[in-house]
């Protein structure tokens, strides 16, 4: 496999729920059929809320880490949290330390790969990882249907 794309989301699973969730999408760019998906549960503790940056941020280190897993050699990510895709482009200077280690493990992760970009989305392009988020952290929107559609890129993209 080569080419694929990614879509990511993170949730701190409502203000008062027991977890966040991370999750994310893992398609065939040429078949345009889902390789993985899925979401990790986070959680809550006394001492920690997940926040809703963590969990978008632990989304994307969970998709690298599927892809680099399951061969991909260039990727593009689809990410609605503009904060994570400003982070990781370095547009914006990390200043929370407690991100740090994450950050580079995922800058570690991308090393593995030939090529990664990431690019905001709208969250409307971004219904199936925010659905994956939502049935993780047990919100009725979730409850009541199945998972969107993938909103695939207008335009192929090229491996570089």
């Amino acid at each position: 496999m080569s080419f694929a794309y990614g879509w990511t989301d993170g949730s701190n699973g409502r203000s008062r729920g027991p977890a966040g969730a991370a999750a994310y999408v893992l398609a065939d760019e040429a078949s345009r059929e889902v390789i993985e998906e899925r979401a990790v549960l986070y959680p809550h503790t006394d001492e920690y809320r997940f926040t809703n940056n963590d969990m978008e941020m632990e989304a994307v280190h969970l998709l690298l880490g599927a892809a680099v897993r399951c061969g991909v050699t260039d990727l593009k990510i689809h990410c609605d949290s503009e904060w994570v895709v400003k982070i990781l482009r370095e547009e914006y200077s990390l200043r929370n330390e407690k991100f740090r280690s994450l950050v580079n493990a995922i800058y570690e992760l991308a090393e593995m790969l030939d090529f990664v970009e990431i690019v905001h989305v709208r969250r409307e392009e971004n219904k199936r990882a925010d659905w994956h988020c939502s049935k993780a952290t047990d919100q009725s929107r979730a409850r009541k249907s199945g998972p969107p559609l993938l909103s695939w890129p207008q335009t192929g993209v090229a491996a570089p």
